[in-house]
């Protein structure tokens, strides 16, 4: 699985179990990556791809759109 994917998948299930998308830090930890610069680097990647959307400068404003698998 790539890393993109697994920040997806990993935003989707913490959404569905916490009711609220999960902080760069806690990506960085879960998808094994090593800094929140890469992190934010990838949420940026996979917003240009239209598979995420967030508000820049606000916490956990990740949100997954929809129809993407």
């Amino acid at each position: 699985m790539s890393k993109d994917a697994a920040i997806v998948d990993y935003c989707r299930a913490y959404l569905a179990s916490h009711g609220y998308p999960p902080t760069r830090r806690e990506i960085a930890s879960a998808c094994g990556l090593s800094s929140l610069s890469v992190v934010t680097y990838r949420l940026g990647k996979l917003r240009e791809a239209g598979v995420l959307e967030f508000d820049a400068g606000v916490a956990r404003a990740i949100r997954i759109l929809d129809g993407v698998a």
